[in-house]
């Protein structure tokens, strides 16, 4: 068209269009229409080769549709979606934490459950913990608390309770109680909101929730708590108190799980159905039972080793024996029905008090008392794992006991030899000294015969005597006269026969 515009165009108003102009225009517009009419011709031609090809396409295009419309179909028939929801993601040992399944059609649409009998179940599976369904819901339980099946009800939900492991063996209402004690209200919060705000078990702000755990585990009136921490204690003591590093940083264990959950239609596990929507979350289980054990448990209060002592003490008196079986006296009336760590935490302290029990006007044998007692008590800390394990075995302190005792046996024996060694050993004195009493009487008599007897040393020195006057008077009388000196001579020389 730039052509025309160019040949005819510039006229300006008023100049004379000439017949030559006109008919050159026409004649150029004609020779356009004509070029153009070839062109489009041909490009029509070319798009009705196109269009035949692109129906034989659409014919079989529209031929592979029906099948997959149909699989469509079936997909949509069978398949359905699965979303998984839970309050929060983290949670405190002894809390439960609901996980909700909600069940629609694959595009996200309602399913129709008014049928009760066509509802579908939920197969919910854990790697850590135990599962039970919440109130309400028609469900089949696995073993061991790893599984269960629930099915899903009106609204196209199946709620699962996700608990500790060892609180499979606990009814409802005990779960309850537990779950009521980390719910206790202590400096604005509850007891588990303290424990998963707290940075680490040392912090300042967790020693109010730690001390309510304490005083639901000692209390008198339920062994609910009690039972359960000791339980978890077992489960986990190895993981817990193995690991000295976890320790001594102190820092807080907890538990990553993964629940899954796989839709099936129906509940018959003979059923070949595979699952018809898969989903899986992660929730988060934080362990403050070792902590708390170590931290505010287990260390001996001064108040109570006071308490201790103060029994221990009006049970030491003048005998060894007496003085060991009165002390394990105590501390079986102490320990009955304290759990696993009551117990322990009392023999922590009972250990304390005993080492304080030595000062003036005590017996001497309090050091071998203390040794004694302390060696008892120490083998049964050792023990109450094996006790709280051990089926039909008794939970108390019969084998503290008895090794205290048996230790004490040994200086306790040691006295009673003794005394038995010293009396008969004065009974031979006392005998022997008769004996030589005897003998020294009997061979008195017999020296004294002997002196006496005619011939005897005694009688010869009388007649020796009686001799020896005679000549001393006669050498008196000798001497008075003065007689030479050959009788003094002769005094002289007298001498035994």
């Amino acid at each position: 068209m730039g052509e025309l515009v160019d040949t005819y165009a510039g006229k300006v108003a008023g100049e004379l269009v000439r017949a030559a102009d006109w008919n050159g225009l026409i004649a150029a517009i004609e020779t356009q229409l004509t070029g153009l009419e070839t062109g489009l011709g041909a490009r029509i031609d070319a798009l009705t080769t196109r269009a035949a090809a692109a129906e034989a396409q659409i014919a079989t295009l529209t031929a592979s549709l029906a099948p997959l419309q149909g699989l469509a179909t079936a997909l949509r028939q069978r398949l359905r979606r699965i979303d998984l929801a839970t309050t929060r993601a983290t949670f405190a040992v002894g809390e439960r934490g609901e996980i909700v399944a909600r069940v629609a059609q694959i595009d996200g649409v309602a399913m129709d459950l008014a049928n009760p009998a066509a509802r579908p179940w939920v197969d919910f599976v854990t790697l850590w913990g135990s599962l039970k369904p919440a109130p309400g819901f028609s469900s089949r339980s696995g073993s061991g608390g790893r599984s269960v099946s629930v099915q899903v009800n009106a609204a196209g939900e199946a709620r699962v309770l996700l608990r500790a492991e060892q609180a499979e063996a606990f009814a409802e209402e005990q779960e309850l109680e537990i779950n009521a004690v980390m719910q206790t209200m202590v400096g604005g919060a509850t007891v588990a909101q303290q424990i998963l705000s707290a940075p680490t078990p040392a912090s300042d702000t967790v020693r109010a929730a730690f001390g309510a755990i304490s005083t639901a585990y000692e209390r008198a009136d339920t062994t609910v708590m009690q039972s359960f921490v000791d339980g978890h204690h077992l489960r986990n003591s190895v993981t817990n108190y193995a690991l000295p590093s976890a320790v001594n940083r102190m820092t807080w264990h907890d538990y990553p799980t993964t629940v899954l959950a796989f839709l099936k239609p129906d509940s018959d596990p003979a059923s070949a159905d595979g699952a018809q929507a898969v989903g899986a979350i992660e929730v988060i289980f934080r362990d403050w039972v070792h902590v708390w054990t170590v931290i505010d448990f287990l260390p001996p209060r001064p108040d109570l080793v006071t308490h201790y002592r103060d029994r221990f003490t009006v049970r030491v008196g003048p005998d060894f024996g007496d003085s060991v079986k009165g002390i394990f006296e105590v501390m079986q009336e102490e320990t009955l029905g304290r759990g696993l760590l009551g117990r322990q935490k009392i023999l922590q302290a009972a250990q304390q008090a005993v080492q304080t029990l030595a000062g003036d006007g005590r017996p001497v044998f309090m050091e071998q008392l203390v040794d004694s007692v302390s060696g008892g008590l120490q083998a049964q800390q050792g023990l109450l794992f094996s006790q709280a394990v051990t089926p039909m075995m008794s939970q108390d302190i019969a084998f503290g006991a008895a090794i205290g005792k048996a230790a004490a046996s040994g200086p306790i024996a040691a006295g009673a030899e003794g005394r038995a060694i010293r009396a008969e050993m004065d009974g031979k004195l006392t005998s022997s000294e008769g004996r030589i009493l005897d003998n020294v009487r009997a061979e008195t008599a017999e020296f004294s015969n002997q002196l006496l007897r005619e011939d005897g040393p005694v009688r010869r020195a009388e007649n020796i005597a009686i001799e020896a006057h005679s000549v001393a008077k006669q050498a008196n009388t000798a001497l008075g006269g003065k007689a030479d000196m050959a009788v003094l001579g002769q005094f002289l020389n007298l001498r035994p026969g």
